[in-house]
């Protein structure tokens, strides 16, 4: 079974623990069908604010401004494939690395995209679990559209088995 470390650092988070659990359990399990793997998988993720994101964004990427979310990879994977220095899976769970959401931000893009707030927590876990699989929006035009047709079968994956954060 997949596994993650979730931690929820921002007051008046609507969703129970229990769904988002199950929800990042079963991303994890619909990107991992869809890349075909075939081995477990582990990823922390932290909700956070604006101020907590602030800072990372700023002492990772040099951006001193939130942002919605920020993935830290624990692997070397180019779109869903090991680079050549890992020749077979891992015996235990693969941890993929971290993922980082700002909850404030999530809500604000949420109004602005005319979504729920648990839709866009849902794409922005998706996105983030993506890139984590190696896949990077910012490398190119065909990249971007690499990462969005991967961000859409894992998407859609989801709602065909019915994994929804929303009621």
């Amino acid at each position: 079974m997949h596994s993650f470390d979730l931690r929820i650092s921002v007051r008046q988070f609507p969703l129970p623990r229990s769904r988002l659990q199950n929800f990042l359990r079963q991303a994890l399990a619909a990107l991992s069908f869809e890349l075909g793997w075939s081995f477990e998988l582990a990823l922390s993720c932290w909700i956070c604010g604006d101020a907590a994101m602030r800072r990372l964004n700023r002492q990772y990427r040099g951006l001193d401004r939130p942002t919605d979310v920020l993935s830290f990879p624990q692997q070397e994977l180019y779109n869903g494939r090991f680079v050549p220095s890992r020749k077979k899976p891992p015996e235990v769970p693969l941890l993929l690395g971290d993922l980082v959401i700002d909850w404030p931000c999530a809500v604000r893009q949420a109004w602005r995209y005319g979504v729920t707030s648990a839709e866009e927590l849902e794409r922005l876990i998706v996105h983030g679990t993506v890139h984590l699989a190696g896949f990077d929006h910012e490398r190119s035009v065909q990249e971007e559209a690499v990462m969005e047709k991967w961000e859409k079968r894992v998407l859609y994956r989801l709602k065909k088995e019915g994994f929804r954060l929303r009621k």
